[in-house]
């Protein structure tokens, strides 16, 4: 900004609401500031602390004189740092200053010659011969079953495989049976029955379900 000039220290009171001070912050020129005083400051917000840190040079210092209040995280987030508090008479003095550095500064960082020892770990030495054993399945066709929640997909293709109690089985059941259980009930029933779940009949007599008795056929 060239616009302005440049001083090295404003002061800004406050007096029974009213805010006056020494030199007009606008009419100078951004970082022109070495010390900005704050007498008595009121109603400041945190575009006022961005203001501030603006016309102050990096390394200036923002001095508020205060009766009461917390400035803290409004000069954090304003960019201050090395915020000091101290105890005067009839309240307190706080001092926070500008980083004094510029914002696009760069450092070089120099690589140290030292040579970095690193523990190099052998993989083959985190495997177990226990690693090698092949798991027991208590699931899929080895099994002959599907485990409880099942997530291998065996459990549906089991249900896929399933044999379906068709309508024609219900209108003349056990006409079919290989093993002649079927219409004794589950208990008698084999593994593959398509009408296990179902109540026992007589053969060749249609089956007649309730209403709420769900079935997919």
């Amino acid at each position: 900004n060239s616009k302005g000039y440049t001083m090295a220290t404003a002061t800004i009171n406050w007096e029974n609401g009213t805010k006056s001070s020494d030199h007009d912050l606008s009419t100078l020129q951004e970082n022109s500031l070495s010390t900005l005083i704050l007498n008595n400051p009121q109603n400041l917000q945190q575009q006022d602390f961005y203001e501030f840190a603006k016309y102050l040079q990096n390394g200036g210092q923002l001095v508020i004189r205060y009766a009461d209040g917390d400035f803290s995280m409004m000069l954090l987030i304003a960019g201050f740092v090395n915020t000091v508090v101290n105890q005067v008479d009839g309240g307190f003095q706080l001092i926070a200053e500008t980083p004094n550095w510029e914002a696009t500064a760069q450092i070089q960082v120099k690589a140290s010659d030292e040579t970095v020892a690193w523990d190099v770990i052998d993989e083959s030495e985190l495997i177990t011969d226990e690693d090698f054993n092949k798991p027991e399945r208590d699931c899929g066709p080895t099994a002959g079953k599907a485990c409880k929640n099942c997530t291998c997909g065996f459990a549906e293709n089991e249900e896929a495989a399933a044999p379906k109690v068709t309508l024609e089985m219900l209108e003349n059941p056990g006409a079919n049976s290989s093993c002649g259980n079927c219409s004794l009930g589950d208990a008698f029933r084999c593994a593959g029955c398509p009408y296990k779940g179902l109540p026992a009949f007589k053969p060749g007599e249609k089956i007649v379900l309730s209403d709420d008795f769900m079935m997919d056929i």
